[in-house]
């Protein structure tokens, strides 16, 4: 062996880390990092009016096909913040479908609200409850705004999503065919 270069009892923590503690770290900062963007909420009045026009559209699409497949005529009541889906009893009334998660009564978030066109005529729409206790007859029961029949035809509406600061989307539908999201033209 030659002068200076002897063998020495070397530790490994001399070498730095290993490639397994670098993953784990990596993986931890991505994690964290993926849990700040997905907590963190847009206050963009136009990015969360598109967002509720996607879902609606999404669960309006949903609607339509699980009518063709069910063979069950399938209805949305629509209020002036939220909507509710419908089906009909035994009896031929149409009724809340309950005890659906994916079919559950929704709300939209404060500031939004909807206006509604069937058949490209304005409905007027109201709040169930108020119209539910101010008259009980039975001709007046609520019943719903659009149809979804088996044979996978449907009432053409438009509905429009509004903030309160002006910003909108529509999601339209024809009696067949897709349901769109349609922008305003900037």
């Amino acid at each position: 062996m030659k002068p200076g270069h002897e063998l020495r009892d070397t530790d490994s923590s001399e070498y730095g880390f290993t490639l397994l503690e670098l993953l784990v770290v990596f993986f931890i900062i991505a994690l964290l990092s993926g849990l700040a963007v997905v907590s963190i909420r847009t206050n963009d009045p136009a990015a969360m009016v598109t967002e509720e026009a996607r879902r609606l559209r999404e669960l309006l699409d949903m609607v339509a096909r699980e009518s063709v497949l069910t063979f069950r005529e399938t209805g949305v009541r629509l209020t002036p913040n939220g909507f509710s889906f419908w089906s009909r009893d035994d009896n031929g009334k149409w009724l809340p479908i309950a005890g659906d998660d994916l079919l559950r009564e929704r709300f939209l978030p404060d500031g939004m609200s909807f206006s509604v066109w069937v058949e490209d005529v304005p409905m007027a729409l109201t709040d169930d409850e108020q119209k539910q206790n101010n008259d009980e007859s039975e001709k007046e029961k609520p019943k719903p705004h659009l149809f979804f029949f088996s044979s996978g035809d449907r009432t053409p509406f438009r509905i429009r999503i509004q903030s309160r600061t002006g910003i909108w989307n529509e999601v339209t539908g024809g009696m067949v065919g897709a349901i769109k999201v349609e922008r305003p033209e900037s």
